[in-house]
C-alpha cells in the first residue's frame, strides 16, 4: 500500500472472513511490514488469531498490531493461510482460501 508520502504509522489492522464450509478460513498469521522506499522492509508486527475449522458458521475477525510510532510510506500485509484443508474437514486436501475485508492504517 502506497500512502503517497511519508507518514507516521502506529496501528495496522486487517479484517478476514471465515466460512469453513466454503473453504474460507482465517489466516494462521498476518505479518505487517513498513518501508520508506518500497524496497527495504521492516517487520512492524505479527498478529495471529484463528478459529477451529470445525466451526462452520460465518465469522469476521480483525488482526491488529500496535507499536511505537514509525515513519513509513509503504505498508505490506502478508497473510498466511493454512494451505490445504486438514483431515476432518469434509473437503480435506482441497485448497483453503483467505478472504480479506479491509486494511486499516493509522
Amino acid at each position: 500500500i502506497d500512502l503517497g508520502e511519508m507518514k507516521t504509522v502506529r496501528h495496522l489492522e486487517s479484517a478476514y472472513y471465515q466460512l469453513a464450509a466454503w473453504h474460507r478460513l482465517l489466516p494462521v498469521k498476518v505479518e505487517y511490514f513498513l518501508s520508506s522506499d518500497g524496497n527495504n522492509w521492516e517487520l512492524a508486527g505479527i498478529a495471529d488469531k484463528n478459529l477451529p475449522i470445525d466451526q462452520y458458521d460465518a465469522f469476521q475477525r480483525d488482526y491488529i498490531v500496535d507499536f511505537d510510532p514509525k515513519i513509513a510510506r509503504y505498508v505490506r500485509v502478508k497473510a498466511q493461510n493454512v494451505g490445504n484443508l486438514p483431515a476432518g474437514h469434509p473437503s480435506a486436501g482441497q485448497p483453503a482460501n483467505v478472504v480479506i475485508d479491509e486494511i486499516v492504517v493509522e
